[in-house]
């Protein structure tokens, strides 16, 4: 099997420090905040219940368009990810995971929930997901493969951990359609930023 082309990065690393762990630590965060927000339907689910006054099937049909979405969009991400590569993957999937969940914030009709959390955010979703991030570290590292991407996906289940706790503390103080917007801003912000990187 040949060895990946090595990348030349002397001038972005500042302390002899390979370039390989800064895409990597960038990878981690932008998982860690992204597995957060798609977990976050699950505690989101029963204030939306309460206000909206839908039954629980209605809204559990919108994850499951949301999930069919998801698996869609991966063979097209991962097209469009061979083509231009990562960073403008990162940035398109980006802005349709802050539309999708800035939508949903404004959400009265099914149909508008279908289209922001079911489409919209589940396309965004596909472009900033683990397939990617482990794409992207095998080219990244050759001797430490295995470990970039298990490092890196430790992210995934950080970020469940860690922020499905503060969401459900958020949601003492704001109601559902709040948490939406505040997830939605933040996943603009991180991704947008580290992946600079």
């Amino acid at each position: 099997m040949p060895k990946p082309t090595p990348i030349k990065t002397s001038a972005l690393c500042p302390l002899n420090i390979f370039y390989g762990w800064y895409i990597l630590s960038a990878c981690f965060f932008i998982l860690f905040f992204n597995s957060g927000a798609r977990i976050a339907f699950s505690v989101l689910f029963n204030p939306m219940l309460a206000d909206l006054g839908w039954d629980r099937g209605t809204i559990s049909s919108a994850f499951f368009l949301h999930m069919t979405v998801f698996a869609l969009s991966l063979m097209v991400v991962g097209r469009f990810y061979d083509r231009h590569g990562p960073k403008w993957v990162i940035i398109i999937a980006t802005l349709f995971l802050t539309l999708g969940y800035t939508l949903t914030a404004w959400i009265n009709r099914l149909w508008q929930f279908y289209l922001a959390y079911g489409v919209l955010a589940a396309i965004g979703i596909g472009g900033t997901s683990v397939p990617l991030v482990a794409s992207l570290m095998s080219k990244w590292f050759h001797k430490w493969r295995g470990f970039a991407i298990s490092l890196t996906l430790c992210g995934n289940a950080l970020g469940q951990f860690i922020l499905v706790p503060l969401l459900t503390r958020f949601l003492s103080y704001y109601d559902w359609r709040a948490a939406y917007l505040v997830i939605g801003g933040a996943v603009l912000l991180i991704n947008l930023t580290f992946h600079r990187i």
